[in-house]
């Protein structure tokens, strides 16, 4: 039916369908790839981007926490080494210095008396005490040796001081102040703008199975937009491809005004309402092609914000993390190297030590061994030397030689008479009947003692006289030594 449309008219319809049909189809196009590439952004080019700074912010949590790992133990062994070794000093080498002072004063205070001494000949009695000067134990042991142990370890111990000192300000200066100051302060702010960028300004925890539309208000909103802007695409294109066909049919029916032709059956008022919708449906799409333009805008203004942030954040970690192996090689390097330099000369000692010992253990060992040996030295000296030395030279001589006196003079005597008296009678009962060429038992040597000869009895024997011993003066002066000893 042609409801009085003509061939002129359904012409310029089709051309003008024809026309609008080309037009869309370009802005169709340019809307699909303005789309396709709007969606790249949001759906795969950010979610990479900030897959990729989450994965350099992993990697310098890694390195930051290894930093912080070696930071932190050096500090507190450097902090442990100090105060072990300041306790050492203050609770064991002092102590043990200052004993060994004391016994030393006390050794001083004690006298040793010439006669006592092994090189000593005493001529006169009376110069016992003027031949050699008095000493006391201290000139009985070996103070240089004692001053050189002692200067060394007060050189050991300022050397170990100095040393603490040392590697305690590299510490700060060298390790600690570059991290706290550089690393640990921009590491902080890095997390800082990692932590705005990702939950504030995107929204997004890059899981793996959370797309980033559904977590961005803004970039939920351009996508679910475009999503329906592109449904709202394909009716009004197929809208005017189909009004086109019509208008093409229109045009073959007057061409061909064969009723058998199937375009016989063209609606042309519905063609003509079409026609008349046209611009308006074009005016629509155009509105829909703009919309998506503009999303597309929306989309790179948004990106281009935030790659900026992102390609900021990146390079700000990529520096850090060329910090953290330029302080390794140079900061930490030059502090364990100056570490290794330093255990070496704490680990040297005057004196021999064991192989699970330190200097400082085995001066500290040394030092209480000699208060021991001194203490026992002096106590001895007091309590058991000047004792035995007298008993040995006056008290067991004495009774030595008043047991021998008695025995000569009682027992042997008598045994002496009594076999005299025993000979003589013998030889009354018996001589006669003895021939004179016999040897008579009553004249052979009758055992006697003719000279009693002692050793180790000088010191009593020459103040004996008429059976009663005389204290000498060297015994009175070890007398009077034992009791001062005793006070």
């Amino acid at each position: 039916m042609s409801s009085g449309v003509d061939r002129d008219t359904v012409i310029s319809w089709s051309e003008q369908a024809q026309t609008t049909l080309q037009e869309a189809k370009k802005m169709c196009t340019r809307a699909q790839a303005s789309l396709q590439s709007t969606t790249y952004q949001l759906v795969t080019q950010l979610p990479e981007r900030l897959q990729f700074v989450t994965f350099m912010v992993d990697a310098l949590k890694q390195q930051h926490e290894l930093l912080t790992s070696i930071v932190e133990s050096q500090s507190r062994i450097r902090k442990e080494s100090v105060s072990q070794f300041n306790v050492q000093v203050e609770r064991d080498l002092t102590p043990a210095l200052a004993e060994l002072d004391d016994i030393l004063a006390r050794l001083a205070k004690a006298k040793v008396p010439s006669y006592l001494i092994n090189n000593v000949v005493h001529e006169l009695e009376v110069h016992i005490d003027t031949l050699v000067e008095d000493r006391n134990l201290c000139d009985f042991i070996s103070m240089d040796d004692i001053k050189l142990l002692t200067t060394n370890i007060e050189i050991y111990k300022a050397n170990c001081t100095k040393l603490h000192g040392l590697l305690e300000k590299t510490m700060n200066e060298s390790v600690i102040e570059p991290y706290q100051i550089i690393a640990l302060k921009k590491y902080h702010n890095i997390m800082k703008q990692y932590k705005e960028l990702m939950p504030v300004q995107l929204g997004m925890n890059l899981a793996p199975d959370v797309s980033p539309y559904k977590l961005n208000n803004l970039i939920n909103t351009i996508l679910k937009e475009n999503s329906s802007l592109e449904h709202e695409l394909v009716p009004m294109l197929e809208m005017m491809t189909n009004h086109y066909d019509q208008c093409v049919q229109g045009t073959l029916f007057f061409n061909t005004k064969n009723p058998k032709d199937p375009s016989g059956d063209v609606n042309f008022e519905v063609l003509r309402n079409d026609a008349l919708e046209l611009p308006d449906v074009l005016k629509e799409l155009n509105t829909v092609y703009d919309i998506i333009v503009n999303n597309e805008v929306r989309t790179k203004k948004l990106l281009s914000s935030e790659f900026s942030r992102i390609d900021s954040l990146i390079s700000m970690i990529k520096d850090l993390l060329e910090f953290y192996t330029d302080y390794k090689a140079t900061h930490l390097s030059k502090y364990m190297i100056l570490v290794l330099s330093c255990d070496e000369i704490f680990g040297k000692c005057s004196i021999a030590m064991n192989s699970n010992q330190t200097p400082l253990e085995a001066y500290i060992e040394t030092i209480t061994s000699l208060s021991y040996h001194y203490t026992q030295f002096l106590s001895i000296y007091k309590s058991e030397y000047l004792t035995e030395l007298f008993y040995e030279q006056y008290t067991y001589p004495r009774k030595y030689l008043a047991k021998l006196t008695d025995f000569l003079n009682n027992d042997m005597f008598h045994l002496q008479q009594e076999e005299y008296e025993r000979r003589k009678n013998w030889l009354a009962r018996y001589g006669e009947f003895i021939p004179n060429e016999f040897k008579l038992p009553g004249e052979l040597n009758q055992p006697s003692i003719i000279q009693v000869v002692t050793e180790g009895l000088d010191d009593v024997q020459k103040d004996y006289n008429d059976g009663k011993f005389n204290e000498s003066a060297e015994e009175i002066n070890l007398s009077d030594l034992i009791k001062t000893m005793k006070l």
